[in-house]
């Protein structure tokens, strides 16, 4: 199982928020000229993942936000979320989501997370998230991050 450990202080999403049940993606897409917008902000960063779906959905719903992250202060009409300051160990998955995701998903949430010898827990009272780090979940070039936030033990 391949991760990483990253320390990031807030951060903030821009884009539109929903649910994936509801057909974000294709709403962004109907959106005249919003991957046009997310493509200008933070210009500097050229390969921008653009979806994050965002832990602890309820209702058998999954909460998503369709958009970058950003340092921008020109966020004017764009669903914002400021992400708390954390450590996270990034679970990586490579190639089409099923079944590549959902076996690297399992590994970390019943395998890592599970084991006591591991050095990481889980962090109370935080919700983990996918990034969406290509554009199409089902292809082999598919790149899919599963971020969980942790505390050493």
């Amino acid at each position: 199982m391949k991760y990483r450990l990253e320390e990031k202080p807030d951060w903030t999403l821009a884009g539109r928020r929903g649910v994936m049940e509801e057909d974000i993606w294709g709403k962004c897409r109907a959106e005249e000229g919003f991957f046009e917008r997310m493509a200008k902000i933070d210009a500097e960063k050229p390969t921008k993942p653009l979806g994050y779906c965002l832990g602890g959905g309820t209702e058998g719903k999954s909460p998503w936000i369709v958009g970058v992250e950003t340092l921008s202060a020109e966020l004017d009409g764009l669903d914002v979320i400021t992400v708390p300051a954390a450590k996270w160990l990034v679970f990586e998955s490579y190639g089409p989501m099923n079944p590549n995701f959902f076996t690297m998903q399992h590994e970390a949430y019943d395998v890592y997370f599970k084991d006591p010898e591991s050095k990481y827990i889980w962090r109370d009272g935080r919700r983990s998230f996918e990034k969406y780090c290509t554009e199409s979940a089902h292809s082999e070039d598919t790149v899919i991050e599963l971020w969980c936030p942790v505390v050493e033990r």
